[in-house]
């Protein structure tokens, strides 16, 4: 694997995956979004990939992507929503004003939804590739929080900016929305992971430590709900939610915290030990893509087709450029080494092979044998304990 990292420099030392899009065209197309360093595309499922947009986009402020066609997407940024594609125009989609806030966009159809904010209204808007219409879910002070489609249905999770009081809507053609249920208490975020007819999952974040974070089952369209797991406070604001060969995976990249459920959601075991904490994810053909946190766990985004066996295939610790490895592109070089100390940069040296396993990447990145492959859950688990550890220790500082 190979990418493009000059530019990145200068957008910070984060490197954890945040969002990723597979095109329903061609799975070998892959667009990643990264924290601080910008968007990332492929054409080959990972073999090479290279920086977009470095100028027209930026690295900083970008919240979700979504593939649109061959060699297009659009992302949602603070700026707007904006579509993207080879020569990374980054052009703002029409329709909204200017300056909308947009972190959520989602496929809806032959085109998109995008959840904006502006400093009227917020609220939904329909979107293709002409341009975005405001639906009839728009309100002053409304704050979108998060969207699915499941067919011709989908649904919306927002909060009243003034009362912080949250809601769920749906709505049956994109345009018309319905409420369908509130959580008027205050202290609550709900983020929708999952629809599946009238089976919701949603997530539910409060805002105090007078509660821990829960996911919520829903088995009549969001009328009511019950709590199917309470993970503790070490998970993230939106957890990411992988469907795939009839089991979900929930992740966690802030406490390094994975679930498993066979039944839909009904019930969960936590995995954490054996497969990376997901981020976000994205699974088309059969094939999961999951978005890792590379602070320990070596990489940033890898791919499954069962849950169980993962390899990696987007890994920054791969990407130096070729003079690098002769040490005649300082300060480059140095830039990377420092980005190490973050966690980034050189590989973890404290993670080592397993005794008797030949071959295996010191840091879980990368392509490798089939022993380096199996020998991936191992040094993936060392590393999250250690981190685990860390966070719980810091916690209760």
């Amino acid at each position: 694997m190979f990418m493009l990292i000059p530019a990145a420099f200068g957008h910070g030392a984060s490197f954890g995956a945040t969002a990723v899009s597979v095109s329903r065209d061609d799975p070998r197309e892959v667009w990643v979004l990264t924290d601080g360093w910008g968007l990332a595309h492929t054409t080959d499922g990972g073999d090479a990939w290279e920086w977009l947009c470095e100028e027209s986009l930026g690295g900083q402020d970008l919240y979700g992507v979504l593939a649109t066609g061959p060699g297009a997407a659009v992302v949602a940024t603070r700026t707007g929503l904006r579509t993207v594609g080879a020569d990374c125009g980054a052009a703002l989609q029409p329709g909204p004003p200017a300056d909308t806030f947009f972190p959520v966009v989602t496929a809806y159809g032959a085109g998109w939804l995008g959840l904006g904010i502006a400093e009227e209204a917020g609220g939904v808007w329909a979107c293709d590739l002409d341009g975005c219409a405001a639906t009839d879910l728009m309100a002053p002070g409304l704050f979108p929080k998060s969207a699915l489609a499941d067919g011709a249905r989908a649904w919306v999770t927002v909060v009243y900016v003034d009362s912080l009081a949250s809601e769920l809507w749906r709505s049956d053609d994109g345009v018309s929305w319905t409420r369908v249920h509130e959580w008027p208490d205050g202290d609550t975020d709900p983020r929708i992971l999952r629809a599946d007819g009238d089976r919701l999952l949603v997530w539910r974040r409060t805002r105090s430590e007078a509660d821990t974070p829960e996911l919520l089952v829903s088995d009549d369209g969001g009328a009511t709900f019950a709590s199917t797991l309470a993970t503790g406070w070490y998970t993230d604001s939106t957890p990411g939610l992988l469907a795939l060969d009839g089991a979900l995976l929930l992740g966690s990249a802030q406490g390094a915290r994975t679930w498993r459920s066979e039944d839909d959601g009904g019930t969960w075991a936590e995995v954490s030990g054996d497969v990376p904490a997901v981020r976000c994810g994205d699974t088309v053909g059969g094939v999961g893509y999951a978005c890792g946190d590379h602070l320990q766990d070596g990489f940033d985004l890898s791919q499954t087709t069962d849950g169980h066996t993962w390899l990696p295939i987007a890994c920054l610790e791969e990407a130096l450029p070729a003079d690098c490895a002769t040490g005649t592109c300082d300060p480059l070089l140095s830039a990377w080494q420092l980005a190490g100390s973050y966690g980034g940069g050189e590989c973890d040296t404290i993670i080592t092979p397993p005794e008797g396993v030949e071959d295996a990447p010191a840091c879980g990145c990368g392509a490798g044998t089939a022993d380096s492959a199996a020998a991936l859950g191992v040094l993936v688990g060392l590393a999250r304990l250690r981190r685990r550890a860390r966070a719980h220790g810091a916690r209760k500082t």
